[in-house]
């Protein structure tokens, strides 16, 4: 846990990691945009390195990169499975409450 602290309070993630998560977890900039309760805009701005995410979307990036770095396939579909069930919802707590509940394990 306390990797996770340090990792989150490092305030930086450049284009290339952002399009990475986005497209390992197979979302569309809306859908991504959408899990992290910003706008397409912002999401097509970071990966083309015009602006940052902003703290609250910063941390849930960090999450989700933990989270994808020490899952093994089968996790990531199933964990893409909930994502796309919680945003079909468009629940932005189911967003959360996923995210938080992959970090935990």
């Amino acid at each position: 846990m306390q990797f996770l602290v340090i990792f989150l309070k490092d305030n930086s993630m450049d284009a290339k990691e952002i399009k990475y998560l986005r497209e390992t977890i197979g979302l569309s900039q809306g859908d991504f945009a959408n899990m992290l309760d910003t706008s397409v805009w912002s999401v097509s701005r970071w990966e083309q390195e015009v602006g940052n995410p902003s703290k609250q979307s910063l941390n849930r990036l960090k999450i989700l990169s933990v989270i994808l770095e020490s899952a093994s396939k089968k996790e990531i579909d199933e964990f893409k499975a909930k994502l796309e069930k919680a945003i079909v919802m468009k629940s932005q707590l189911g967003v959360l409450k996923t995210l938080l509940e992959y970090a935990r394990e």
